[in-house]
């Protein structure tokens, strides 16, 4: 690329290979170079502060990251289960080992539950760290800290007990919901879902506020410590209808993921607003695929979401033993790490007539961002945004992470900046260090670069 002076002007040239770049693309690179060069006899700050984009391009940008409107107004995820049990409380809602809960069960369950919690303490301005194995009451857990006007704090039992103890020195929970053996390991106070007292359920009296903590799900730390990001009842109530919007409601939904990854909040709430019912596999059944096949055909499991390492073992128990185990999936939803070409390909040997949704979104952008539904073998991208939802929010260093949103959607974020610490950072900072580089062209799909 040159540029010649031309007295009073100057011309840009560029020469390039037309086998590896369109004339698009360069005079797009080109417009942005000048503008830049335009900016700077005036400039005071330093190159990278300069737009390179003209208004019209920064519409256009923004109209092609925005998903459809959502359909329906926003309401906390634990009022719409409480609908839903006094509309149909002998609705089956969640199963674990056998046993189903109905929906009237479960909620009576977590009324009593959330009263045990007040007593302790929980409510609006607090959370609770729940540390337990997938089971029923996870789930009855999850809900009745909701129910508080708290925020839950899903921990892995499983991680070492330094790690958890600094997720707790950080997130400051007011209990931990757990065995009883972690109050000696982790020095804290520790509830049991049967530690809950006999008589009338205690609900809270006042409506949920959207704006109040609804989760608080940490990283992995693969970048660093992990980072806690807090996440509002607004962005869940959003990326559920979302999910409702683009799904539909599931019927039976196969839980495979640990309350403390952030696709559970997908396979949790996306079933429990919709009247599905929610079969949670146990950590036994999520590591050994064979058993997790088992699953899907004794519970006629119709949905599942997974990752697609997991789910691979999946397809080769399937292929090895019998795939009529996986016929009774109508949809198989891959998230959490890149989905192959070759992986798409196999499950549509195994199961031609089973969708695949591949859903890319950090845990920043409430679980999901993008998604890309899969009828047949093809070149795999993370698709098109999710339904919308504008709303600007931020959060406080306390639990490890600061997150300033300009416009926060249903997993879609414009401008994010996360750093440690309580220091605000100017809005349109980068969405974390690291990660994959994404790239589209207008009104096409997105695609990992």
């Amino acid at each position: 690329m040159v540029l010649r002076d031309c007295g009073e002007t100057a011309e840009l040239i560029a020469t390039y290979t037309q086998a590896r770049y369109d004339r698009a693309g360069i005079e797009q690179l080109t417009r942005h170079i000048a503008a830049v060069l335009a900016q700077l006899p005036q400039a005071a700050g330093t190159v990278g502060e300069l737009d390179m984009v003209s208004a019209a391009e920064r519409e256009q940008l923004l109209a092609a990251g925005r998903g459809p409107a959502l359909a329906t107004g926003l309401r906390p995820v634990h009022e719409i289960v409480a609908a839903l049990a006094t509309e149909e409380p002998g609705r089956p809602a969640l199963t674990y080992a056998g046993m189903t809960l109905s929906y009237g069960e479960l909620n009576q369950r977590a009324d009593t539950f959330a009263a045990t919690l007040v007593a302790a303490g929980v409510g609006r301005g607090t959370v609770a760290a729940i540390l337990m194995e997938p089971c029923a009451d996870m789930i009855v857990a999850a809900l009745a800290v909701l129910k508080t006007g708290a925020g839950y704090v899903p921990l892995n039992p499983h991680y070492p007990v330094a790690r958890l103890s600094s997720m707790i020195a950080d997130a400051r929970p007011q209990v931990v919901i757990g065995d009883a053996a972690w109050a000696d390991q982790l020095e804290v106070t520790v509830l049991a879902v049967g530690d809950a007292p006999g008589g009338p359920p205690a609900p809270p009296a006042e409506p949920a506020d959207l704006d109040g903590t609804a989760y608080v799900i940490y990283t992995s730390g693969t970048s660093g410590e992990p980072k806690g990001v807090v996440v509002p009842h607004a962005a869940l109530a959003a990326s559920t209808a979302a999910r409702h919007q683009v799904y539909g409601f599931y019927e039976t939904f196969l839980l495979l993921s640990p309350l403390s990854f952030d696709s559970s909040v997908a396979g949790v709430w996306g079933t429990l607003t919709g009247g599905g019912r929610l079969v949670i596999a146990s950590t036994e059944q999520i590591r050994d695929p064979d058993r997790a096949l088992d699953v899907i055909a004794s519970e006629k499991a119709t949905t599942t979401l997974a990752v697609p390492s997991l789910y691979a073992g999946l397809l080769t128990s399937a292929q090895r033993r019998d795939a009529d185990r996986l016929r009774p999936l109508r949809l198989v939803i891959l998230a959490g790490e890149v989905l192959p070409d070759a992986l798409l390909s196999r499950h549509f040997e195994v199961s031609p007539a089973v969708g695949v949704v591949n859903e890319y979104g950090p845990t920043e952008a409430t679980v999901w961002s993008t998604f890309r539904r899969f009828e047949r073998p093809e070149v795999v991208d993370i698709g098109r945004p999710v339904a919308a939802h504008p709303q600007i929010t931020g959060g406080s260093g306390r639990h490890g992470t600061e997150l300033l949103v300009q416009h926060v959607r249903a997993g879609a974020c414009d401008r994010v900046r996360l750093r440690p610490g309580a220091d605000r950072a100017p809005l349109g900072s980068s969405i974390r260090g690291a990660g994959p580089t994404l790239h589209r062209e207008l009104g096409a799909l997105l695609h990992l670069a």
